[in-house]
């Protein structure tokens, strides 16, 4: 019998460290799955939307069941990336696209579903109502490869993103400048305090990796870290993340 996947609890002031899936088949995905954990992050994310097809969706359910059995109880963030955030191109429109995350979330393979705030509203509840459904976590995300916003902007789309009552935002900006990776760790250091809604942020790129070291200092509850392939800019090798860590500590 397949293990269940743990949930996704992720708390504040602790460095937790996710690591991407990005393979384009299930035999890729096997290997990443070889050289990963091995390395015992806290968390997996399957970067579904570089998968070669996602309109077979025995395949991709399949593929889930598989990946769930390897990482034992290891929790599983599931996200189709859209394009317009930094995701890969796929085969299937986004009313099948989340009807595909519905059926995930019914599968029991994974802990956590990743859907983009800025979607249409009625997807959005669709997508946090199957979480409620299937005892699953809801992550609302929202990045920013061009340009970090405005720190007005940022609070103001991390309160709205709170007003919709995911389990966890997600803000990730692409720094220009240094002064824009402070901006972001202030924005995460002072919604920390003020919102119930816990927070995943992260300055994208070179100048970013700070955030990505160090955020958990600030209240971001999650870091992405490289396992085997990098699925963002900026992401830093899992290995020297915990190694950051420990002196942090």
């Amino acid at each position: 019998m397949t293990t269940k996947a743990q949930s996704l609890d992720l708390h504040k002031y602790t460095s937790t460290v996710c690591t991407a899936l990005v393979g384009k088949t299930a035999e890729e995905l096997d290997r990443e799955l070889d050289i990963i954990l091995p390395k015992e992050p806290d968390v997996l994310e399957w970067r579904a939307d570089h998968l070669a097809t996602l309109a077979d969706t025995d395949l991709v359910l399949t593929t889930a069941a598989s990946i769930r059995k390897r990482a034992g109880k290891l929790p599983i963030i599931f996200t189709i990336r859209s394009v317009h955030e930094g995701g890969e191109t796929i085969d299937i429109e986004e009313e099948a696209k989340v009807e595909l995350l519905k059926q995930i979330a019914a599968s029991g393979s994974v802990s956590a579903l990743d859907y983009e705030w800025s979607n249409n509203k009625e997807r959005v509840a669709g997508v946090q109502n199957a979480c409620l459904e299937y005892g699953i976590k809801c992550i609302l995300s929202y990045h920013n490869f061009q340009e970090t916003p405005s720190r007005e902007e940022m609070i103001q789309m991390l309160k709205e993103m709170a007003e919709q009552k995911p389990d966890y935002g997600k803000l990730a900006v692409m720094p220009q400048k240094n002064t824009d990776v402070l901006k972001l760790l202030d924005v995460t250091e002072e919604i920390t305090g003020s919102l119930d809604m816990p927070i995943i942020t992260m300055a994208m790129g070179p100048l970013g990796g700070i955030t990505r070291l160090a955020g958990w200092q600030y209240g971001s509850v999650l870091t992405f870290a490289v396992g085997s392939s990098s699925s963002a800019p900026g992401q830093i090798p899992i290995d020297l993340v915990r190694r950051v860590e420990q002196a942090l500590k």
